[in-house]
């Protein structure tokens, strides 16, 4: 790829006048005024931290003001003071899930995107939704593909509609494009391993899943009223993933396991998922040593091609009577 470009940050528009005041959170809203005020407040997060992305950029500065923010922004009201779960901050070829720790820091380069996955919730009701970040003028195809598959995915998802049948239409957007990278001609792939799902109070993955593409357990079933984290995953050469292992730093508490909601943790965290740097935050360093081989992993996912660009776009949807695009901005 060529250099010969300027530093102009492309996939997402310049969001501003949202002012630095906190939300005022009474505890009492009910669900659609805690999702409402939790959408504020990721708005509100992702215009303080566009200035921050450039080439040169620690993510573990992104991570660190990602977290300040979302705290600040609620007053520390709530379960880990409004972090829905870690902000995940996957560069290129790294799809999902990747959140700095220590000696696990990685720094934003000139040819890189960034996808930058952050959740916000007020009274456990959660706002899941992500961006990706680039430079280079040459991945314009890609994420505008991304992009196109959120935007249809949000417009068309209803109640009563065949999941398959909505996740068929956006598999085949995604696949309508191709781009010329590496002096070679690719059809834009659709992840597969990754997916959209539902939303409950307390828990951001609610057990349904809504991916990109069809899959056997979906057939015959439709979309009922809840939450929706809309969220199709586009890469260049590979849709297979693998996890590495030696990236986890996200865990979640296990239901399976006796005795573990005694733990501070569970004090601390609840069902939320967590990173190493939260455990740092609130020294509790010794109750997480005690448990840390009964708790679920949440590892790096990764393009089996290491030479692999990816890109994601997440909407969280309310879907009722009618319908709410609850996190959409003039951003994204």
């Amino acid at each position: 790829m060529s250099n010969n470009f300027s530093f102009i940050l492309k996939g997402v528009n310049k969001l501003e006048n949202f002012n630095k005041s906190k939300i005022e959170i009474t505890n009492k809203e009910n669900m659609l005024e805690s999702l409402e005020k939790a959408a504020i407040i990721h708005k509100k997060v992702r215009s303080d931290i566009q200035s921050m992305i450039q080439p040169g950029l620690k993510l573990s500065n992104l991570e660190r003001a990602v977290t300040k923010r979302i705290k600040h922004y609620t007053n520390n009201n709530g379960i880990n003071g409004g972090i829905a779960f870690p902000p995940s901050l996957s560069i290129s070829n790294c799809v999902a899930h990747f959140t700095p720790y220590k000696s696990l820091d990685k720094t934003l380069n000139i040819n890189d995107n960034i996808k930058i996955d952050i959740g916000v919730h007020v009274n456990g009701w959660m706002i899941d939704s992500a961006f990706t970040c680039y430079f280079d003028p040459n991945l314009d195809i890609l994420h505008q593909a991304a992009k196109e598959a959120t935007n249809h995915g949000c417009k068309t998802i209803a109640k009563e509609m065949y999941i398959n049948d909505w996740s068929s239409e956006i598999n085949e957007i995604i696949e309508s494009y191709e781009i010329n990278y590496m002096k070679k001609l690719y059809t834009i792939k659709n992840i597969k391993g990754v997916s959209g799902h539902n939303i409950l109070q307390n828990t951001i993955h609610g057990g349904k899943m809504v991916p990109a593409y069809k899959i056997l357990d979906n057939f015959g079933k439709r979309f009922n009223e809840g939450i929706y984290a809309v969220e199709p995953f586009c890469s260049i050469i590979s849709d297979k993933i693998i996890n590495n292992y030696q990236e986890t730093t996200n865990f979640k508490l296990s239901k399976n396991n006796n005795n573990i909601f005694s733990n501070n943790i569970f004090d601390k965290f609840n069902n939320y998922i967590f990173t190493r740097k939260h455990i740092d935050d609130y020294s509790l360093e010794n109750s997480f040593n005690n448990i840390k081989t009964k708790l679920v992993k949440y590892p790096s996912i990764y393009s089996s091609n290491k030479n692999d660009l990816s890109a994601q776009y997440e909407h969280t949807v309310y879907l009722y009577d009618k319908k709410i695009i609850l996190s959409k901005d003039k951003d994204y």
